[in-house]
């Protein structure tokens, strides 16, 4: 088995996940979004696994599962995070040191992410795209600071709240361009 879609299995627990991560050895893709009951022990379980694909949507995963999972998954290519409330700005810088191969990024639901967040985003060898939405402590000036960082960068997608380019960042975008 290469791909695992436990998407909406609200009522999934921890020894589920802990068991599939042992049953299939070669898991690449892993989907766990709307599995309200998976915490962050359980998230690290899958550290072993070559990991390319992963989403969560599970309010109980800490920084401390995620983190140990990112630590293991340089593989990473596809991350979605959405509505993992308890994560703080320690588990993004963690996912910025170790997830060297991560390409697609989507943040969800979250207020850990702030300008500082993004300018270690921009750190990612790798990464293509990056979606946030509903992550209302970015500003103009750190999502450039990202984009001025970020040597892969192609697509920067933010809403889910109103956004209006500020003259600051109209001004460095217009000055980038020419």
């Amino acid at each position: 088995i290469l791909a695992a879609d436990l998407a909406g299995c609200h009522l999934l627990s921890d020894v589920s996940v802990s068991a599939v991560a042992a049953w299939w050895p070669k898991l690449e893709t892993l989907l766990l979004h709307g599995c309200w009951q998976v915490s962050g022990s359980a998230v690290a379980a899958p550290a072993g696994l070559p990991l390319k694909t992963l989403s969560l949507e599970c309010k109980k995963v800490t920084d401390h599962g995620l983190t140990a999972l990112l630590e293991a998954s340089t593989q990473l290519m596809s991350l979605r995070l959405n509505r993992c409330l308890r994560l703080t700005a320690d588990a993004f810088t963690a996912l910025s040191i170790h997830c060297i191969a991560l390409e697609h990024l989507r943040i969800k639901w979250s207020l850990a992410v702030s300008d500082e967040v993004l300018y270690a985003l921009g750190a990612l060898p790798a990464l293509r795209k990056l979606r946030l939405v509903f992550t209302p402590r970015i500003s103009d000036q750190g999502v450039w600071a990202m984009m001025q960082r970020s040597a892969s960068l192609v697509l920067v997608e933010a809403g889910g709240f109103e956004l209006r380019m500020s003259k600051y960042l109209q001004a460095q975008v217009a000055a980038h361009v020419q």
